[in-house]
């Protein structure tokens, strides 16, 4: 049995100006040992890019978790701090399917072990520990090009990309639950006909770049030393709204920088 290993970092939740949520510094908490499983699993949540909703079943699954900090005892989740278990070049595949790429990452929510599911009538403040998975790709996984205005290829499939993705999504519907106007984008077919409010999911494959990225870089094909964040999509894309009520009446976090123009206007039924 081959033993797969990630990175368990937590953040911290804290709010922001004018209610905005933030999360505080990044701290790095173990290397969590990942056992390959064959037999059924499952996750509740959202991934990316291959558009399964609520996957039921992986090829390999990252299961049991053996969580340990510095090999001593127990790293103690607190659903005040969001995990993120991030992998390098780790795909997942549903259904054991290789035709059907892939699974970069989800974000979802579960019960806390000796808590349960809470009172029915715990006015929201019922404990609940939401996660985040995401894997590192490094330039070549997908196939890159060398020039980013070309979306045909995957020149931001790589490295932070499905992580901002995750983040923004947790962001915005941590217990993957929040409902809006059934939307359809040719950006993203492998989503079909949703309603789930998920802000990256339209916009996979769309990002830019940013600072610079010291890491697999040297012989890489398709790298070229920047971090390559995703676009992601504001609440008056899936809400019809015109103007948008965001910054510049932008639809995306890119705005006019988003090459397609579905993105420069509210988002269409299906």
């Amino acid at each position: 049995m081959v033993t797969k290993h990630a990175v368990l970092v937590e953040a911290p939740l804290q709010g922001g100006q004018g209610g905005v949520a933030q999360l505080g510094q990044l701290r790095e908490r173990a290397l969590v040992a990942l056992h390959p499983d064959l037999h059924r699993a499952e996750h509740r949540g959202r991934d990316a890019p291959g558009g399964h909703d609520d996957v039921e079943a992986v090829g390999v699954v990252a299961a049991p978790l053996e969580v340990r900090d510095d090999g001593v005892g127990e790293v103690r989740l607190d659903p005040t701090q969001v995990p993120v278990y991030v992998t390098d070049n780790v795909l997942l595949y549903d259904k054991r399917d290789l035709s059907d790429c892939c699974i970069i990452g989800f974000h979802g929510a579960s019960e806390v072990n000796g808590q349960g599911t809470g009172s029915g009538h715990g006015n929201g403040n019922q404990t609940v520990q939401t996660f985040i998975w995401s894997s590192y790709l490094r330039p070549g996984v997908f196939f890159t090009t060398d020039d980013p205005s070309d979306m045909s290829g995957g020149h931001y499939l790589q490295d932070v990309h499905p992580l901002s993705h995750e983040v923004s999504e947790w962001m915005d519907d941590p217990f993957v639950n929040n409902k809006v106007e059934p939307w359809l984008t040719p950006t993203a077919p492998q989503y079909g006909c949703t309603d789930v409010l998920e802000t990256g999911d339209p916009v996979v494959g769309i990002g830019f770049h940013q600072g610079t990225n010291p890491f697999f870089q040297a012989t890489a094909y398709g790298a070229d030393g920047f971090w390559h964040p995703e676009d992601e999509v504001f609440l008056s894309w899936f809400a019809r709204e015109v103007p948008s009520r965001a910054i510049d009446g932008n639809y995306t976090f890119m705005g006019p920088a988003n090459p397609f123009e579905g993105f420069h206007q509210p988002a269409t039924g299906c």
